[in-house]
């Protein structure tokens, strides 16, 4: 697209210069010039405009490489926690009942830069993920667990609402509140699912649900939901 509009920009620069050269050498075409001159930029006007991206509007491109870079960084943090601690974070810490009271979205936080650490600081884990302090926190926005394409599908610059849920249940990386490890993974990293992306997924980033391995489809983007 640079490239284009490079090669139109130096074609129109020729040409406004082989009008002034005309002009210079007889006078009297001025008139005549003048409205060949129009009509090139007129033309050069169009083309700009029709092969220039449309300002703040990002294209689906752009807005699918931040998802997918999304995926990377969730990655990332899982295997510095893992470093960390010799394992992964469980999907969820529950309390003496077995209740979901917080979910492996907190826990990664500080893994992921000093504003995600300083929002980490103020989670309690003494009260459930939607108890009066956290609740508090229930409209700080963490950029990498939202999906731009989801937001703009859904006429939103931004969002609460996570898009990467675990897959959860037995068999899989997160069977509850048990973490696991890498050793654990029989199958072997490279067949191993930790994280899926869903669209209008309807679960905050902060609530301790995700995705029942069960409930997955069979193909990607399946038609059905």
């Amino acid at each position: 697209m640079e490239l284009i509009l490079a090669v139109a920009g130096v074609a129109f620069a020729a040409y406004c210069v082989w009008v002034l050269i005309r002009v210079i050498n007889d006078p009297k075409q001025w008139p005549r010039c003048f409205g060949i001159g129009c009509a090139g930029l007129l033309l050069f006007g169009v083309v700009f405009v029709c092969l220039t991206p449309p300002m703040g509007h990002p294209p689906e491109a752009s807005r699918r490489s931040q998802c997918k870079n999304n995926l990377k960084y969730i990655g990332l943090a899982l295997h510095n926690y893992h470093e960390s601690f010799g394992r992964f974070p469980p999907a969820f810490i529950a309390d003496s009942n077995g209740r979901p009271m917080h979910s492996w979205r907190v826990l990664l936080l500080p893994y992921f830069d000093k504003a995600q650490a300083a929002l980490y600081a103020k989670y309690r884990f003494d009260e459930p993920w939607d108890g009066p302090n956290n609740s508090k926190l229930a409209d700080e926005i963490v950029a990498v667990y939202n999906c731009p394409s989801d937001a703009h599908a859904h006429g939103k610059s931004d969002s609460t609402m996570t898009n990467y849920v675990a897959i959860v249940g037995s068999g899989t990386a997160w069977p509850g509140s048990r973490p696991t490890s890498i050793r654990d993974m029989k199958d072997g990293t490279s067949n191993t699912l930790l994280i899926a992306e869903v669209a209008n997924s309807g679960i905050h980033w902060m609530e301790p649900r995700d995705l029942h391995v069960v409930q997955m489809m069979p193909t990607i983007n399946a038609k059905s939901g």
